[in-house]
């Protein structure tokens, strides 16, 4: 879908810009109202390497993601969950794709990776507008997540409770953007992610996410989910691309 006109002044060209942006990059993963698939590689970092493991992906690794036509980059890391966890985040437009070529590594770009990196997980996630709230587009600093391991053969009855249950309880508490992860390849069947984006911390003073449900309610949630464990992120602006605020 593409917008065009003949003669814009330099406020309308920057507003048409904005409005691709939310068509063409899935919206920041809330706003799509079709399922987005993502790709996402955690890494576990060695903590005296990171800052050199950052500048190998400002330095090489993003470059050829630009050139590979990859239209948004997410790097988050871990902020209260596992220390020194790097998360990336490309879009995904098929399973085919993950049939061509990918990164290939400098040679001494593959020794620091091999030196960094303690451990890697690599997911195919796919978002679900119909279990969210669309937001805005809006990329802030922080993100509460939320990760939920649905018990075996309960996942209809979560998704119906969620959708039922939990989108009005959010809605009725003001939370107006809140996107949903599912895992599809990489991980656990029956995990989905939550994610909340923060402008600072004292804005969690103000969820209050513990009481969001009834007892009842949440009584309902735990015969659904086996678990339920929440982090937080914090967006590296540096190594991210693509989202308003962030480098284009």
């Amino acid at each position: 879908m593409k917008l065009t006109a003949t003669v814009f002044s330099y406020s309308t060209k920057k507003l048409l810009l904005i409005c691709l942006f939310f068509v063409s990059v899935a919206s920041s993963l809330s706003q799509a109202q079709e399922p987005v698939l993502i790709n996402v590689m955690r890494l576990q970092l060695k903590p005296t390497l990171v800052e050199k493991f950052r500048a190998f992906h400002l330095n090489e690794v993003i470059p050829s993601q630009r050139a590979g036509g990859a239209a948004w980059r997410l790097t988050t890391t871990e902020e209260f969950g596992q220390s020194w966890t790097m998360t990336n985040s490309t879009p995904l437009d098929d399973f085919a794709q993950l049939d061509e070529e990918t990164f290939v590594f400098s040679e001494s770009g593959e020794t620091l990776f091999g030196l960094s990196v303690e451990s890697r997980e690599r997911l195919v996630m796919q978002t679900r507008p119909d279990l969210g709230i669309a937001g805005d587009g809006t990329v802030l600093p922080l993100r509460r997540m939320a990760y939920m391991q649905v018990r075996q053969g309960k996942i209809p009855e979560f998704e119906s409770f969620w959708a039922e249950t939990v989108l009005p309880a959010m809605r009725g508490r003001g939370i107006d953007a809140y996107t949903i992860f599912q895992t599809l390849l990489g991980g656990s069947q029956g995990q989905y992610i939550g994610g909340m984006w923060l402008p600072n911390y004292a804005a969690l003073d103000s969820l209050a996410m513990n009481t969001l449900l009834t007892p009842a309610q949440l009584a309902e949630f735990g015969d659904l989910v086996e678990s339920f464990e929440v982090k937080i992120q914090s967006v590296d602006q540096e190594l991210s691309y693509g989202f308003p605020g962030l480098q284009d």
